[in-house]
């Protein structure tokens, strides 16, 4: 009888290391609470060049400006707009950058230019990219 214990044993010590070397081997992912693929991706573009680039969940009829908002709560820049009569977007500034002159922010919803004053109704998707430069 205690020789029948001792075969179950090793059986089952040996299946579950097979079973764990198969997994890290074979890579497969185990459920976690980081769903990466509701994410979508912020990227601001600055005129010197650096940029800076922010990742997170993209929820329901989610725009662009709400992105943009959640962003600058969570990335500690400065967003400053307003809207007018009709609803459009009208940018005063981002991280202390205005729209003056020659130089001014531009909108790009997965490398398609998006008319600054829309980007308060464009929706945004998983998976969708967002590009914002100043040029």
């Amino acid at each position: 009888m205690e020789q029948s214990f001792f075969k179950n044993y090793w059986f089952w010590v040996v299946a579950v290391l097979v079973s764990g070397i198969f997994l890290f081997y074979l890579k497969l992912d185990l459920p976690s609470g980081n769903l990466t693929g509701s994410n979508g991706v912020l990227v601001i573009n600055y005129a010197d060049g650096h940029a800076r680039k922010f990742v997170g969940p993209v929820e329901d009829n989610m725009t662009v400006l709400q992105a943009l908002n959640s962003a600058s709560a969570g990335g500690n820049f400065t967003l400053r707009y307003s809207l007018n009569k009709n609803g459009d977007v009208v940018l005063a500034a981002l991280d202390g950058l205005a729209n003056v002159g020659m130089k001014s922010w531009h909108f790009y919803l997965n490398q398609k230019l998006t008319p600054t004053q829309d980007i308060g109704r464009t929706k945004v998707r998983t998976g969708d990219v967002i590009e914002v430069k100043y040029e």
